[in-house]
C-alpha cells in the first residue's frame, strides 16, 4: 500500500513519487553513462594503440609480415666423421632431456627462437592470425618483396639488410658494433654486457614493405633486443612514428631484462 507522503496531488493530475524507484532509475542512467564513457576510453585507446603498432609494423591485413629465424643444419665434414666412425644408431644425432635419441635434419637457435617468441606475443595480440607467418630463412627463397622481421644476424635477410646501403645506421664486425660516420662510437662484447640492434628500413624497391632486423653481437644482445623492442615499441612509435630507425641496446649477458637503450 501507498503510504500518504508518496501521493503528491496537483491541480490536474495525481504524480506518485517513490524514492526506490527514483534510485532504480538513477542507478541505470548511471550504469549507461559509465559504459558510455568505458566503451568511448576503449575505443580511443585502441584507435592510438592501433595507429602505434601500423606505425611500427605496416598495415598488416594488407602486407604480412613474416618473423624469420635462422634454420642449421650439421656441417657436411662433421657428418662424413660421424658416419665413418662406426658408432651405433648413426642417423640419430641428438638427444633430448630423457635421453632419447632424435633425429632430425632441421634445427634451430634456441636464442633466436626465444626472440621470436618476444615479438610473436605484440604481433599475435594486436593482429589476426592471417597478419603473419613464422618461417625460416631457407624457406623464403630469398625473397625480398616481402615485409619480415629476421632475428640473429646468420639469417639471409639480416645479412642482406645490414650489408644493404639501405643500413645507414652500423655495422657488427670484430665483436663490436660501429655506429655509422661515428668512429668514436663503438660498443664491444666483453665479459659482464653484450649489445644488440634494432633497425627498422623502408626498402626503396617496395615502399609497402617493412624490413626489420634484430641481432647482437653475442646471444645475449639478440634476445635483450628482442626484449627492449617487445616491452617499448610504443614508446618507439610515439618518438620515431612510421620513419626507419636505429637503435643500440646494451644488456647484462644472460638477462635479457636488463636491456637499456644506450644509442642514440
Amino acid at each position: 500500500m501507498m503510504s500518504l507522503e508518496n501521493l503528491v496531488i496537483n491541480e490536474n493530475n495525481i504524480e506518485i513519487s517513490n524514492p526506490f524507484i527514483e534510485g532504480i532509475i538513477a542507478s541505470i542512467i548511471a550504469s549507461v553513462f559509465v559504459y558510455l564513457f568505458q566503451f568511448t576510453t576503449n575505443k580511443i585507446n585502441h584507435f592510438f594503440v592501433n595507429k602505434r603498432f601500423k606505425n611500427i609494423f605496416g598495415h598488416l591485413n594488407k602486407h604480412p609480415i613474416y618473423l624469420v629465424i635462422p634454420e642449421l643444419k650439421i656441417r657436411n665434414d662433421i657428418l662424413d666423421l660421424v658416419k665413418n666412425s662406426f658408432l651405433p644408431d648413426l642417423d640419430h644425432f641428438y638427444n633430448n632431456q630423457e635421453g632419447n635419441n632424435i633425429s632430425s635434419e632441421r634445427i634451430f637457435p634456441f636464442t633466436d627462437t626465444k626472440s621470436l617468441i618476444y615479438i610473436l606475443g605484440i604481433i599475435a595480440k594486436n593482429s589476426n592470425f592471417h597478419s603473419y607467418k613464422v618461417q625460416s630463412s631457407n624457406e623464403l627463397n630469398n625473397k625480398l618483396d616481402i615485409s619480415f622481421i629476421s632475428f640473429g644476424g646468420s639469417t639471409f635477410y639480416s645479412k642482406y639488410l645490414l650489408n644493404d646501403e639501405i643500413n645507414s645506421y652500423f655495422n657488427i664486425k670484430n665483436n663490436s658494433i660501429e655506429v655509422k660516420g661515428k668512429e668514436e662510437a663503438v660498443y664491444k662484447i666483453d665479459s659482464k654486457n653484450d649489445f644488440g640492434i634494432i633497425i627498422k628500413v623502408i626498402p626503396k624497391n617496395f615502399p609497402n614493405r617493412i624490413w626489420i632486423v634484430i641481432a647482437g653481437i653475442g646471444e645475449s644482445g639478440t634476445s635483450g633486443a628482442s626484449w627492449y623492442f617487445r616491452k617499448h615499441w610504443k614508446s618507439l612509435s610515439k618518438t620515431h612514428r612510421n620513419n626507419p630507425f636505429g637503435i643500440i641496446v646494451k644488456v647484462n649477458n644472460g638477462i635479457d631484462e636488463s636491456a637499456i637503450q644506450v644509442y642514440p
